[in-house]
């Protein structure tokens, strides 16, 4: 048995989906993002009320930036620059759908997370999978504390939701198929950032 380690940014679930924020920014409500690479899990709080509203995809930017060095302007508010993006080199562009993108909504709708898993099939790594896992414990500590459940979502960008609701027993097993433990990004991270160990066991 070996012990395999993930750095990850710890985040509080249950605060975050708090009926006070519900009603924040006309309704809007707050949010947060995560993206998950072979490496670590960073998330990122965004639509604070102390500081003007910025889009998830801003939010997502600025991690990238943080990891992989970006330049900050190829983020616009809901898409990429595109003179800045056709200048990445293919490994550059590759990366950035071969992360997983995690999104954490609470609004007036209700409490959402959408996981959108790499754009090419089978190309989840295990590390990626124990951070969703990890992900699935926290909903599992706090679903009966909440008042309005957790609504959960899995799509591979291409297609429609592939799986709902259940990340333990839908989400999980559905996302078994796209390991690859062969499989590595095409740029290795940059900078870790993510600052907490996430331990799983690996029985070789």
């Amino acid at each position: 048995m070996e012990m395999s380690i993930l750095k990850i940014n710890k985040f509080d679930l249950e605060e975050f989906f708090n009926d006070k924020y519900r009603y924040l920014n006309n309704n809007l409500g707050v949010g947060a993002t995560s993206i998950i690479t072979e490496s670590q899990m960073i998330t990122r709080f965004y639509n604070d009320p102390q500081k003007p509203f910025v889009s998830n995809f801003e939010i997502l930017g600025g991690i990238l930036c943080d990891v992989f060095d970006f330049n900050p302007d190829l983020f616009l508010r809901f898409g990429y620059s595109p003179e800045l993006y056709e200048k990445l080199d293919e490994n550059h562009k590759s990366v950035l759908n071969e992360i997983v993108v995690v999104e954490y909504i609470n609004n007036i709708k209700g409490n959402y997370i959408l996981i959108y898993l790499p754009s090419k099939t089978n190309t989840l790594t295990q590390e990626q999978f124990d951070a969703i896992n990890y992900i699935s414990e926290c909903v599992d500590n706090i679903k009966y504390k909440l008042k309005m459940p957790i609504q959960v979502m899995a799509t591979d960008r291409k297609r429609s939701a592939q799986e709902f609701n259940s990340l333990k027993y839908n989400i999980l097993p559905f996302l078994k198929d796209y390991i690859d433990e062969k499989y590595k990004q095409s740029i290795p991270d940059c900078n870790i950032i993510a600052s907490d160990d996430l331990k799983v066991k690996v029985f070789k």
